[in-house]
C-alpha cells in the first residue's frame, strides 16, 4: 500500500514568515502587506491543488493583522496634538 503526502503549500510558509518577521524588524509593515498577499495565494492554491497549509496562511495573517493594529496604536498614542 503506498501513502501519498499532501504538500504544503509555498505560499502559506512565506506567510507565516513574513508574519513572524513583522516582529523581527519593528516598523516592517510592508511584510505585513506581503504577508496577507501570500495568504491569499496560499488559499488559493490549497483549494485548488488539494494542498496543506491553509492554517499556516490563517496564522500569517493573523500575526500581521496584530502587528498593524500595534503600529496603528503606537502611532495613534504617539502623535502630539
Amino acid at each position: 500500500m503506498t501513502t501519498q503526502t499532501q504538500e504544503t503549500s509555498a505560499f502559506a510558509i512565506a506567510s507565516l514568515l513574513l508574519g513572524i518577521s513583522c516582529y523581527v524588524n519593528f516598523l516592517g509593515i510592508e511584510k505585513a502587506v506581503l504577508a496577507f498577499v501570500f495568504a491569499f495565494l496560499a488559499v488559493r492554491e490549497v483549494s485548488r491543488r488539494n494542498k496543506k497549509g491553509k492554517n499556516l496562511a490563517f496564522l500569517g495573517v493573523v500575526l500581521a493583522v496584530i502587528f498593524v493594529l500595534v503600529v496603528f496604536l503606537y502611532a495613534k498614542a504617539t502623535t502630539i496634538e
